[in-house]
């Protein structure tokens, strides 16, 4: 598969170029963000579960 050009209009600018750390930091961001979210989905349990009275 050759790579192509994108088609006129699809990127107005050009792709900066970007600092490995930097991406390395987004990376990690959003994995510690999902890693986040799952724990706490667990941690709550699905909805419906038994917990302290509502009154």
């Amino acid at each position: 598969m050759t790579p192509r050009s994108p088609s006129p209009g699809a990127w107005p600018v050009p792709l900066p170029e970007v600092d490995p750390a930097w991406l390395w930091a987004v990376v990690g961001m959003a994995v510690g963000v999902l890693a986040a979210v799952l724990v706490i989905r667990r941690w709550a349990g699905p909805r419906g579960e038994p917990g302290p009275p509502e009154e």
